[in-house]
């Protein structure tokens, strides 16, 4: 990362456009971890890596009790706006600022590779899980299981590190996943996999959503916003529709154990 800019600052550069076009992608993923927590009403839920809140909402819409937390302060703002009534907060996973044994559900989602100390940012996750609760964590698929992959590789070309992959992959390998949450104490952990497919009406529009990640933020930082919107459109072409929309299917994997 940057000297001039912290893992919020990436994140949280563009958080309506993260709000508005890249997080309704994940729809079908918060779906399915929610049911993986049996989250519904009255369950005392953390969102741990809530960016504009979308988890959150629907999260709300079953009438749990939302805690969110975020490192984007411009993330959580927004998420502020989303989620009335829940406590919304700049926290990062390894350093949460709430009591042992306070949730009945915990999500993470996508956000477990970013953190530096993977096993003090699982062991913190778990710390705030009630004993009997889930927590439940997702994290990109294998590299051929994601369309997505084509604009990472892109970017790597683009900036000459064609070997390197992106943190997305950080664990994106069979066993890993679990392996992980069960070293971290949970039992029962059980892996599942659903596709989250990324549709935009235009690249234009698929382009304002995935700037809207951190990583490609870095990417803009280090060889500047019009190659890198040059390398994502470029590989967008193959998934391009005769109406020019952008369809890109991305099997996301998550993995929930109970404490």
């Amino acid at each position: 990362m940057p000297d001039t800019k912290s893992t919020g600052d990436l994140w949280g550069a563009e958080a309506k456009d993260w709000a508005e076009i890249q997080e309704p992608t994940s729809i079908p993923l918060w779906d399915a971890m929610l049911d993986a927590t049996g989250t519904g009403a009255g369950t005392a839920l953390l969102d741990a890596g809530c960016a504009a809140g979308g988890a959150s909402v629907l999260a709300q819409k079953r009438g749990a009790q939302v805690t969110a937390v975020d490192v984007a302060a411009n993330s959580v703002a927004v998420a502020e706006t989303r989620l009335p009534g829940a406590d919304v907060q700049v926290a990062s996973v390894g350093d949460l600022p709430f009591d042992a044994d306070n949730f009945d559900a915990v999500l993470c989602v996508n956000v477990i590779q970013f953190v530096p100390d993977t096993a003090k940012g699982l062991a913190d996750l778990v710390r705030v899980t009630k004993p009997g609760g889930k927590l439940s964590v997702a994290i990109f698929g294998a590299p051929d299981q994601v369309d997505e992959n084509a604009v990472f590789t892109a970017i790597t070309d683009l900036l000459g590190t064609p070997d390197a992959q992106f943190p997305e992959y950080r664990f994106s390998k069979p066993g890993m996943l679990t392996s992980l949450l069960s070293d971290a104490g949970l039992r029962d952990v059980a892996m599942a996999e659903v596709n989250t497919p990324f549709v935009y009406a235009d690249a234009d529009i698929g382009w304002r959503g995935q700037r809207s990640a951190g990583s490609i933020q870095e990417a803009m930082d280090k060889v500047g916003a019009d190659k890198v919107e040059a390398a994502v459109k470029g590989a967008f072409a193959r998934f391009a529709r005769p109406d020019g929309s952008i369809h890109m299917n991305n099997i996301m994997w998550y993995a929930t154990g109970t404490k």
